[in-house]
């Protein structure tokens, strides 16, 4: 480690004193300040203009926290879950408020999930999804339902999972207070909105799951709101091992899948033997999967596998015959007025017989054998998709159209033209042997020398010419020159216009008076004041 200056320790020591002294003041005197502890003014005010560490700074995920995010891609990507930003950002604003202990914290942003996918490594990059449309099928779905096959395979044959210990998970139906809400929501003429407080607009969704050999799990009802149903264990009509939670939105949160994926391990760990592993085949929802999710499935020996995005449809059990009949018959009982809303009871208790009615052994395993689960035989999606693929349309092919002209291509600016040439003279030079290369640099040189010379021999006619229209210009502008006033001395009289009427007037009138003989001249006066030219 290189020692450390002494004087720029102490010199960043004073400025830190300077910056917080600044801080500290209203109006800080900038220049007093640098006096006071030696520094620079400039460097005070560069430290000044520099923001504080503000509360997003402080809420950035801590080492910990970004390994423990590293190991969730990981297990991500082992479950065939796609790795988006959605989820990204899901759970690393769950990390931060679960540490956070109940203090508000700044959640983290969209763009912030898609810059830590960028700097994943290259198995982990986030791809987009495809949408799986039945309508207008491409070949590259194909692929991903092989692959998926492929590693369901891989997972079965790897841990010996028979049929009893293939589970499927689903978020099944979300009621309110118009009816079923599970693609179709249906209006109820005369219904009594005050009667079902709880059970209104969103307000319950239950989560099922069933096994490959027709054995349902106990579902896990979750009631929006904050507070238990009060009357959920005195029901008659609630199943044994049924569970109730609760959720701000009725719908399912990373908490709530911690408390089902407990529940599930609950009922049925006493069916598999000691050592054995259980598949649970699950949809890639981000709001199902917290980084705990999956430590707590493999330290229970709970293998999670997903579907290919946006294709349950075709591969998930219960989107199938068990799904669809029980929405037929809610449907049918909630528009015949057969399961009123009113009253809760009742309504529950509609709700369990239609699950008992859709939810028998067959109909679940003859699900599991349509989606090509168990028995394992992928050609029941492959090869219907296969044959969609190949009796689809050809695109229509759209009449040739004359094409025009292609235009010339504009010139570049003269700047680039200048480079370009520079570039290719440069070129050209490498290419020739060094003695030519000499004698080029040194012609070139000699005519720089004399260039340099003709521009110094014009910067000095250039100047003396400068010189001589300034001159000029100044000759021109000068004003010509008034003579001085002088004063008129008594004894050399010079009159002005009326001074020498006057006179000639009084000698012409002494020259008729001596004519006549009369003697009438007059005193001359002494002119005491000296007159100006006229």
């Amino acid at each position: 480690m290189a020692p450390v200056n002494p004087e720029n320790a102490a010199r960043k020591e004073r400025l830190e004193q300077a910056v917080a002294e600044a801080r500290a003041s209203k109006k800080p005197n900038y220049s007093a300040l640098a006096r006071k502890y030696n520094v620079k003014r400039e460097s005070l005010t560069y430290h000044l203009r520099e923001a504080p560490p503000t509360e997003s700074l402080r809420n950035r995920m801590s080492q910990e926290q970004r390994a423990v995010m590293l190991k969730y891609v990981q297990q991500l990507d082992d479950a065939n879950i796609l790795v988006s930003g959605g989820l990204i950002e899901v759970t690393g604003n769950y990390l931060l408020q679960r540490d956070a202990g109940g203090r508000e914290c700044k959640l983290l942003s969209k763009m912030w999930s898609y810059r830590y996918l960028e700097r994943l490594t290259i198995e982990f990059k986030n791809q987009k999804k495809a949408h799986v449309n039945l309508k207008r099928l491409k070949a590259e779905h194909l692929d991903a339902f092989a692959d998926y096959f492929r590693l369901l395979k891989s997972k079965i044959e790897e841990h010996n999972i028979g049929p009893s210990n293939i589970y499927n998970m689903s978020l099944g139906f979300q009621f309110h207070q118009r009816g079923l809400r599970r693609g179709v929501a249906t209006d109820i003429e005369g219904s009594d909105t005050s009667a079902a407080a709880r059970l209104k607009s969103g307000a319950l969704t239950i989560i099922e799951c069933v096994a490959a050999n027709g054995f349902a799990v106990p579902p896990l009802f979750v009631v929006k709101g904050e507070t238990h149903l009060e009357w959920w264990d005195d029901s008659p009509d609630v199943p044994e091992g049924a569970r109730e939670s609760t959720s701000p939105t009725g719908w399912v949160t990373p908490n709530l899948a911690m408390h089902w994926i407990r529940h599930f391990d609950a009922h049925t760990k006493s069916r598999v033997s000691r050592g054995q592993k259980r598949l649970l085949l699950v949809d890639g929802h981000e709001s199902h999967f917290p980084p705990e999710f999956f430590d707590i499935c493999a330290t229970r020996k709970i293998v999670v596998l997903s579907f290919v995005p946006f294709s349950q449809e075709l591969l998930q059990p219960l989107d199938g015959q068990p799904f669809l009949e029980y929405e037929e018959i809610l449907h049918s009982d909630i528009n015949n007025g057969e399961a009123p809303l009113t009253d809760k009871d009742e309504f529950l208790a509609q709700v369990m017989s239609a699950r008992r009615v859709a939810f028998n052994e067959q109909t679940i395993r003859d699900m599991f054998a349509n989606c090509g689960i168990w028995p394992l035989d992928p050609e029941k999606i492959l090869q219907p998709l296969q044959k969609q693929l190949d009796e689809a349309p050809a695109p229509r092919e759209v009449p040739n159209e004359p094409t025009p002209e292609p235009r010339a291509p504009s010139p570049p600016p003269r700047a680039i033209r200048i480079v370009r040439a520079r570039a290719e003279e440069a070129v050209a030079l490498q290419k020739k042997d060094a003695k030519q290369v000499m004698n080029q640099l040194r012609q070139i040189y000699n005519l720089n020398l004399k260039t340099c010379g003709m521009v110094l021999q014009l910067q000095d006619d250039l100047k003396k010419r400068m010189e001589f229209e300034e001159q000029r210009s100044q000759n021109r502008r000068t004003p010509t020159e008034v003579p001085p006033r002088r004063n008129i001395k008594t004894s050399r009289l010079v009159f002005s216009r009326v001074a020498k009427r006057k006179l000639a007037a009084q000698a012409r009138r002494r020259k008729s008076l001596a004519k006549y003989g009369i003697s009438g001249a007059r005193k001359r006066p002494e002119v005491s004041e000296a007159m100006e030219i006229d």
